[in-house]
């Protein structure tokens, strides 16, 4: 009875406490990482959700994983196209604060509260 009832509700218990624990250092961590650059266009060589935001919203520079001489050519031409870093600093700020703020950020995490609560 242990094995089969009480172990495994014990341990879904201990995991929905350390995800309530976690989920809003993850939040914090996600906001940080757009408000951090103030609103300057963002520089990554990894995929993700980073990358396809970054790729989508068109909030800096994606550098493919593997570097070829195209893409190393493409990035020392980046720094100076002075109208497009306009452009992805003024998304990148729009981006933070539409979809990173923390009143975003709280009302998604008291979403979550609310679904676990009625579960």
């Amino acid at each position: 009875m242990y094995k089969l009832f009480i172990k495994p509700f014990c341990d879904f218990l201990v995991a929905l406490m350390g995800l309530l624990i976690l989920c809003p250092i993850f939040i914090i961590v996600t906001i940080s990482l757009f408000f951090a650059n103030k609103g300057k266009p963002i520089l990554i060589n990894h995929p993700g959700w980073q990358k396809t935001t970054i790729e989508k919203e068109n909030l800096g520079c994606v550098l493919p994983e593997n570097l070829t001489q195209q893409a190393v050519q493409n990035f020392c031409n980046y720094p100076k196209d002075i109208a497009l870093h306009e452009q992805q600093k003024y998304n990148a700020h729009k981006v933070a604060k539409e979809k990173f703020s923390l009143e975003v950020a709280t009302i998604k995490y008291l979403n979550i509260l609310k679904c676990i609560k009625t579960t």
